[in-house]
């Protein structure tokens, strides 16, 4: 039985073009659906559909049922009993002031008597391990915390259908597996009917059991993830780079072995060992990965010596005697789990905050300033919540203000910095580059997710900052737009500039970052090159370095896998 039917659904925002039209397909009781498509295709807005209160402002036509009955004909307090929401921002969805006030939120205002919301409570508290932090406050809750607490909270109303938006955006590694399978379980367990959408493909297809691709206005069904895997390969459509890196190297090994691909990392191994044997070859000896012995020394840029910061005076610091050197022109990817004090980091560094204890030293030309902090650089940084950086109805008006305050000098910088000629240069420009010229007009909360990550990074590049310190800045993005979002990065970096950004993407720092550092508890655990740092890990390393460990060891991305095992396999 479907307890989802949507029938000739269509759409569009007020004075634009239909985002998509004639959308018809069905949820069946129980299923777990993953709606993929690029950023901008509409999966956050048809999401919206199902959800009462938050139904996007335009035009539409067609009908939604939910267990036979027209969905708009449903007493809202069911709608809001039977289908839960979790929302790609957590910020956006909490309303009290602490933990277990948020939970028993909406418990009382479905009226839910007092023993039995006691009981609820103190069940999906143990479930999702939140009892140190239960009594917390919510704004001092990282980000990832915030995120399984809306779970928690809209999982209390016991909902037949749950609807997730990219969920796991601001979880580290480790949360996220742990959150998918908590999903799993509420899924198989409980037959809770699950439709999400989420960029991180390689997690999520083991566990769905149908996939839908909205793009080109319209949607595809596929009867399962290793059919829509398959499909993506065979077209080299643009979301195959996001497919699990199982898969992608399970292709290249053998593109014409099996018409549905592997998507698991044992699946891979096994495919390796096969591969390995048939070619009766032995893996190849691993090259440690060492500096050249007449490299230059680093220059630096900054250092945080015995750095140590807290929120409240006697609460447990969030960086505890921090040392970490920063070398100029250098990608430096910070990792670690949600609540390491990784973002507060970057306020430090963006002097937002200013340390408890120890000191920040910034160098000029790789010379250490003779007093104090010294002249720290022109910083620029991109936060975790990229509304904060609008203020204006569009978002062409907030870039040309900001571009308006700019001196002169520093047009020219930035203009310089980003590859044009003064003349040639402008907001719109920028925008188009992050192929967003028809946004341009958009109201900031119009946006996607994606669309609103890419118009914040375009904001923060208008200041030509010598330090750039990006808080999740692939957050929302689809693999298409990451992998340009990695390309920008690259050719900042050529050009002098110093990136900073958090991340829970451990391929896409795999694949750009010249260091990787791991934070604990507010310290540096680990600082390495990433072949290195990820070579060395059980949980903070990649699927491809997963999969490659025994037969290709060094290889930490899926390219370098297949580019390795064909160089292997041809000698």
């Amino acid at each position: 039985m479907d307890l989802l039917k949507a029938e000739n659904l269509s759409f569009a925002y007020p004075d634009q073009p239909l985002l998509w039209e004639n959308l018809t397909f069905s949820l069946p009781k129980g299923s777990f659906t993953l709606l993929a498509g690029a950023g901008g295709s509409g999966k956050s807005s048809l999401l919206r559909h199902l959800v009462h209160k938050l139904e996007p402002f335009g035009h539409k036509s067609g009908h939604l049922y939910f267990s036979g009955t027209r969905l708009v004909r449903l007493p809202a307090w069911m709608r809001v009993q039977k289908i839960a929401f979790v929302m790609q921002n957590p910020e956006d969805q909490i309303v009290t002031d602490s933990v277990w006030h948020e939970l028993a939120f909406g418990l009382e205002n479905q009226g839910v008597d007092p023993q039995t919301m006691r009981l609820r409570i103190a069940e999906i508290a143990n479930f999702f391990g939140m009892q140190t932090w239960f009594q917390q406050r919510c704004d001092q809750l990282s980000g990832g915390q915030k995120q399984l607490l809306n779970l928690a909270a809209v999982l209390l109303l016991q909902p037949e259908l749950l609807v997730l938006d990219e969920p796991s955006a601001q979880l580290d590694p480790i949360a996220a597996d742990e959150f998918f399978h908590i999903l799993q379980r509420v899924n198989r367990e409980l037959g809770v009917t699950i439709l999400m959408t989420d960029h991180r493909l390689g997690r999520m297809l083991p566990l769905a059991d149908r996939v839908l691709l909205l793009e080109d206005k319209g949607l595809r069904a596929f009867r399962s993830p290793r059919a829509f895997a398959a499909a993506l390969q065979a077209e080299q459509h643009p979301l195959s780079l996001a497919l699990p890196a199982a898969a992608r190297i399970s292709f290249a090994l053998a593109p014409d072995n099996d018409p549905l691909p592997v998507l698991e990392v044992r699946e891979v191994r096994e495919q390796l060992a096969h591969a390995f044997a048939a070619h009766a070859v032995t893996a190849p000896v691993p090259e440690a990965v060492a500096q050249p012995a007449d490299k230059p020394p680093a220059r630096l840029l900054a250092r945080l010596d015995e750095v140590s910061f807290s929120y409240s005076k006697h609460g447990d610091p969030v960086l505890d005697h921090l040392s970490l050197d920063i070398e100029a022109g250098k990608f430096l990817a910070v990792l670690g789990g949600n609540g390491s004090g990784k973002s507060t980091l970057l306020a430090c560094l963006a002097g937002l905050l200013r340390p408890q204890s120890g000191r920040i030293h910034f160098y000029k030309d790789g010379v250490k300033p003779l007093f104090g902090r010294g002249e720290a650089p022109l910083t620029a940084l991109l936060p975790q919540n990229p509304r904060l950086l609008f203020a204006r109805e569009s978002v062409i008006e907030q870039m040309e203000e900001i571009w308006q305050e700019l001196t002169p000098a520093a047009r020219r910088d930035s203009a310089r910095l980003l590859g044009y000629t003064e003349e040639a240069f402008s907001p719109l420009v920028l925008l188009e580059a992050m192929d967003l010229g028809d946004r341009a007009q958009f109201h900031p909360g119009d946006l996607s997710g994606g669309e609103l990550q890419r118009a914040a990074l375009a904001t923060v590049l208008l200041y030509g900052a010598e330090l750039l310190l990006l808080d999740e800045p692939g957050k929302g993005l689809d693999a298409e737009d990451l992998a340009h979002l990695g390309e920008i990065l690259d050719r900042l970096r050529s050009r002098g500039i110093t990136i900073v950004a958090v991340s829970h993407d451990l391929e896409f720092c795999a694949a750009h970052a010249d260091t990787c550092a791991l934070l604990f508890r507010g310290e540096t655990a680990a600082v390495a090159e990433p072949h290195a740092f990820f070579s060395g890990h059980y949980f903070y390393t990649t699927d491809a370095c997963r999969a490659a460990a025994g037969f290709l060891p060094g290889c930490i991305t899926s390219e370098e896998v297949v580019s390795t095992w064909q160089q292997v396999a041809s000698s």
